[in-house]
């Protein structure tokens, strides 16, 4: 892992953030929890994230797609699951992670996440972002 990794890493785990993102001076961080924070991102700006490095506590197949889409330069996940793995490997972004997991669960621990489902059958990535945006507002609502 590279300095800059470990501390943002580092950061992550110790003020409790899920999510840091930047690119030179230009400096993202978010608490909230899922996929809110990088959706919050692409709604202000489409390519809100373009060219970042992100480091995210947890990232699934809806999290890849959604950087995917923001055409994000890199992305580390503190857990990562395969299926976000083969996606960000299909479209060249570069990634690392510290724990692969199968899936990503519920906070409940009972099911696969929700997010995960509603990509579980799709690869188009903008149909993800539509799926993804509308399914947030479903369960926000």
């Amino acid at each position: 892992m590279k300095n800059e990794e470990l501390t943002a890493v580092k950061e992550l785990k110790e003020r409790n953030l899920s999510l840091i993102a930047f690119n030179g001076s230009n400096r993202y961080e978010s608490d909230e929890t899922g996929i809110k924070p990088i959706l919050m991102g692409l709604e202000k700006d489409a390519l809100f994230f373009k060219d970042m490095e992100v480091y995210d506590k947890i990232i699934g197949k809806a999290a890849a797609m959604l950087f995917i889409y923001g055409k994000v330069k890199s992305v580390f996940g503190i857990v990562m699951s395969r299926s976000a793995q083969k996606m960000l490997e299909s479209h060249g972004i570069e990634y690392g992670y510290e724990t692969l997991v199968d899936s990503i669960i519920n906070r409940k621990g009972t099911d696969i996440c929700p997010m995960e489902k509603v990509v579980m059958d799709i690869d188009d990535i903008d149909e993800a972002y539509i799926q993804l945006k509308e399914r947030s507002k479903e369960l926000n609502s």
